[in-house]
């Protein structure tokens, strides 16, 4: 009994053994898989989040070229008329003051917009990407809980199986006590009936 004993502990513990470097061999590819795949996606948000400032600065002195343009054209306009009337008309200036400001706060809306559409872009990528990690880690966690009832499984069918062997051997060594039990008072029985008889031959 003891030796079947081990031998099912043996065995259950080659299977749960089993069935923890399946789930541990799982878990450091899916894992290891994750990392490649977060460090490549870092990399392309870093490399894109810098092709989209050098396109907002682009953009920018764009606007700030136009607007010095601009400023030229007026100045020039007013030398003239200075030049012609003497003086530049109050309504002249304010126009052109008008207009500058007026490129003024579209450069700066372009800005805020160029940069809230890239942030918002990332955000959304980073989302996403944090989505699939969330999938993969589930997708972990079920093969853990997987993994722990097998093993418990496992366990339970070693115990029934131990039981099993236990409640057999009772079993046989109850068949064996009664059946020794039975020759034992067989035995008795007929060592009384030799007694017996050898004491009537003796009396006569």
């Amino acid at each position: 009994l003891s030796q079947d004993k081990r031998t099912v502990e043996a065995e259950e513990a080659v299977k749960v053994r089993r069935v923890e470097q399946d789930f541990e061999s799982f878990e450091a590819l899916t894992r290891q898989s994750m990392n490649d795949k977060r460090r490549e996606f870092e990399t392309n948000m870093a490399r894109e989040s810098e092709r989209q400032r050098d396109l907002i600065e682009i953009r920018i002195r764009e606007l700030e070229r136009n607007k010095e343009e601009t400023r030229k054209e007026f100045d020039d306009e007013e030398k003239q008329v200075k030049e012609e009337e003497g003086a530049v008309p109050q309504a002249m200036a304010d126009d052109h003051r008008a207009r500058l400001e007026e490129m003024d706060g579209i450069l700066r809306v372009t800005a805020q917009r160029m940069e809230r559409e890239k942030n918002d872009k990332e955000r959304t990528s980073r989302t996403e990407f944090d989505n699939e990690e969330a999938v993969q880690e589930q997708l972990i966690i079920s093969k853990r809980v997987n993994a722990s009832s097998q093993i418990r499984q496992i366990r339970k069918a070693a115990l029934l199986k131990m039981k099993s062997g236990e409640s057999t051997w009772q079993i046989d060594a109850a068949r064996w006590l009664f059946a020794a039990k039975r020759k034992i008072e067989m035995k008795s029985r007929e060592d009384a009936e030799e007694a017996a008889k050898n004491k009537k031959k003796k009396r006569k």
